[in-house]
């Protein structure tokens, strides 16, 4: 058979056997499928395929749609009063593509027991009971997703090869291959990005706007994950894409479990992202999916939704749940920020120490998770631990002293606006609200939980911690050095000239 353009695209046939009795098998039941609509018989719909809307804030929004485009897979399985019917010795009412009764189904069974790799991709981890009673069943799904399929794709049910190859290939690697190829894209929750829609941060990694297909994909993966908010999980237009991963290629229902637990992603990278994106622009945001971006490959297929699969997780500020996507200002991010963020990303990858790296690594988890808790009290903790990684490493005498000197010597490379000794106070006033959360000094927290910043303006004191945090963090990552904090002691420390005003 001569090569195809979508055998140059997605590969070509493994297993010359196997595309030749499933191609007889899909053109039989496209032809049952196209007399069928002739006599206009009933075909079901989905029920959950996503439809997308834009909110008046920018986000996407996305709505079920209870009857949806067909389903072409109902022609292929025999509704329950058709069954009674047929027990009862009737006559069922509707008439069904019988995959069984092709000549080619035995033989594709017997082709799929014989091959080694389609056994072990298909059925091998069930048990020999299980096998009897379902290896027709795991066929049948076979055919008849590539069916509907087929139909959604190409808008008919006249079949060429050229057609079919793009919808077979893939199915055909999912049950072939030893290694599956992956992009991992982690959106980016209720931020406006005004830049192109792709930048490149390091190899392999970068910032996308998600394209409508991947965005219905993403909504139809985590649509029945109860402790996530969906409305905070659609509200994302551009999102981290990481490339170039392979996983290991496993019976399905083990990959299903695979690619459905977060810990099967790099989070290290990711949060590692996340901080960077935080410590640049400031903004409140998170994520909610963790997703991968089948390439070439797909173990199941709905309808004409790209293929993905993905985890649900809880990354974002609790205050997203409170209606936070009426908000009509959210935050934009321009291509200055971007470009720093990626700058910031390269250069702690860069650091050659792997204890200094560690000790970045271990400050900016702990921005993330000062970021999004529920209770500022647990906040001040994870934000005084990270600047103690940062600056205090391996002290145990003196901390806030030695803390609030040295940040106030870092501010001679840039902590915003506040005077080196205005960030000597405010460090003092943050251990000491930290001191309160520690004893469980219910009057002191509420004394200590605020700062007089300028004027009458009082500021939450975790607020003041995790700004001075993220100020600190680009400092050291970019200035690696201090992270020895005795060249804060020689190089600023004692060049320091603040005083007291």
């Amino acid at each position: 058979m001569p090569t195809t353009d979508a055998e140059d695209l997605f590969g070509s046939v493994c297993d010359q056997q196997l595309f030749e009795l499933t191609c007889a098998l899909v053109k039989s039941g496209l032809v049952f499928v196209s007399e069928q609509e002739k006599g206009d018989a009933y075909i079901g719909t989905y029920s959950d395929i996503p439809e997308m809307q834009t909110s008046d804030s920018g986000m996407p929004r996305f709505r079920k749609l209870l009857s949806g485009p067909r389903d072409y897979k109902t022609m292929f399985q025999e509704r329950i009063f058709d069954s009674v019917a047929r027990t009862l010795g009737g006559e069922a009412q509707k008439p069904r593509f019988e995959s069984k009764s092709q000549p080619e189904f035995e033989t594709l069974k017997q082709h799929m027991r014989d091959s080694p790799a389609l056994w072990k991709h298909l059925m091998a981890s069930h048990s020999v009971d299980i096998e009897k009673a379902f290896f027709d069943i795991e066929v049948e799904l076979f055919i008849k997703y590539q069916i509907d399929r087929y139909i959604h794709i190409n808008g008919t049910t006249d079949f060429t090869v050229t057609r079919f190859l793009p919808i077979y290939l893939p199915y055909e690697t999912a049950r072939m291959r030893e290694v599956l190829s992956v992009n991992i894209w982690i959106p980016i929750l209720f931020v406006l990005c005004n830049f192109p829609d792709e930048v490149v941060l390091d190899a392999g990694v970068f910032l996308r706007k998600i394209p409508d297909d991947l965005q219905l994909a993403r909504e139809h993966v985590s649509r029945n994950d109860p402790g996530i908010h969906g409305i905070v999980s659609d509200s994302a237009t551009h999102a981290f894409v990481l490339t170039n991963y392979e996983v290991p290629n496993t019976y399905y229902a083990e990959w299903a479990n695979i690619s459905t637990t977060p810990a099967a992603y790099p989070t290290e990278k990711i949060d590692l992202l996340f901080a960077m994106l935080r410590l640049v622009s400031g903004v409140d945001t998170g994520y909610a999916q963790l997703l991968m971006e089948q390439l070439g490959w797909a173990f199941t297929y709905e309808a004409n939704l790209t293929p993905m699969t993905g985890a649900s997780v809880r990354r974002y500020p609790p205050t997203f749940e409170e209606y936070y996507w009426n908000r009509r200002d959210l935050p934009t991010l321009d291509s200055a920020k971007v470009d720093m963020l990626g700058d910031l990303y390269r250069r702690v990858l860069a650091i050659a120490d792997e204890k200094s790296r560690n000790r970045i690594l271990l400050a900016t988890r702990r921005l993330n998770q000062c970021l999004v808790r529920e209770n500022e009290q647990d906040a001040i903790l994870d934000a005084t631990s990270a600047l103690e990684a940062l600056l205090t490493p391996g002290d145990n005498v003196e901390i806030t002293h030695k803390l609030a000197t040295r940040l106030a010597a870092l501010s001679r490379l840039g902590i915003g606006g506040d005077s080196p000794w205005t960030i000597f106070k405010n460090v003092k006033k943050i251990y000491g609200y930290r001191s309160s959360v520690i004893h469980g000094d219910i009057s002191r927290i509420q004394k200590t939980n605020t700062i007089q910043m300028s004027g009458t303006e009082m500021v939450p004191s975790v607020k003041v911690a995790t700004d001075y945090l993220r100020s600190a963090l680009e400092i050291v990552i970019r200035h690696p050095e201090y992270l020895d904090s005795s060249k804060i002691d020689e190089n600023l420390l004692l060049h320091f000239g603040g005083q007291p005003s």
